[in-house]
């Protein structure tokens, strides 16, 4: 991926994986992303997001990280989502870390749906 990203360059990307990318190795891994991430020139924000918030009838934590190359930067604010994810943003805040805040504001308004919602009655 990280040579994609170094020969293309694209503006934006989007990135999605597990939940547990984020303790993943002890927080390693995660780490070794964002920071390669940083390190070629992109603008980081990354969260942990349910998709029964976006209204999706189905409970699935799944781990998303935004890039924007060249982008603003600025020091991470508390990520309400995860605990985990809080903790690693403010750390990140005490390095030299491309950070911005994209998932600050996110907000989903959709009704939440179940299975029953979308079956067919027959």
């Amino acid at each position: 991926m990280v040579r994609i990203l170094k020969a293309k360059k694209p503006k934006y990307i989007i990135l999605e994986n597990v939940k547990n990318l984020i303790s993943h190795d002890g927080g390693r891994t995660i780490r070794i992303i964002l920071s390669t991430l940083s390190q070629i020139g992109y603008s980081i924000d990354f969260t942990i997001i349910n998709s029964n918030e976006a209204g999706v009838p189905q409970n699935r934590d799944r781990t998303y990280i935004v890039g924007i190359y060249n982008g603003k930067i600025e020091k991470f604010v508390n990520d309400y989502r995860n605990f985990t994810v809080n903790r690693l943003k403010k750390e990140l805040n005490e390095e030299k870390f491309r950070g911005f805040n994209f998932f600050k504001d996110l907000m989903f308004s959709n009704k939440k749906t179940y299975i029953e919602d979308v079956l067919e009655k027959k």
